[in-house]
């Protein structure tokens, strides 16, 4: 959200995708993943779960919406909390201190409206 605030107006579509639950060695000692074991189709293959990524990288910019969240090639709903202007300045910021790049951000004084 973030991004797509500061880096839409200089041309860069920024967007998010929702893989969905991946059949993957990830997170295996995960209850929810362990059910994976047990019944298999309520998980997403790795080739279709990165389909939507590969989408988003070659789909024309009129048709995706700045700061937008897709899950199997369609606009999903993301949580209010995951869409919290506030919030989204905070992880910029906080993200920039961890990587010690405030100096070097040129939009880093943008300030939220």
């Amino acid at each position: 959200m973030e991004a797509a605030r500061r880096w839409t107006p200089l041309g860069i579509l920024p967007t998010a995708y929702f893989p969905g639950l991946v059949r993957s060695r990830f997170a295996t000692t995960s209850p929810l993943f362990m059910l994976g074991k047990l019944i298999p189709v309520l998980f997403a293959s790795p080739h279709r779960a990165t389909d939507t990524l590969l989408w988003l990288a070659d789909a024309p910019a009129p048709d995706l919406a700045p700061g937008g969240y897709y899950f199997l090639r369609r606009p999903f709903a993301a949580t209010p909390r995951a869409t919290s202007p506030h919030r989204a300045a905070r992880l910029w910021q906080s993200s920039l201190t961890a990587m010690d790049e405030t100096a070097t951000d040129k939009t880093a004084t943008d300030e939220l409206p």
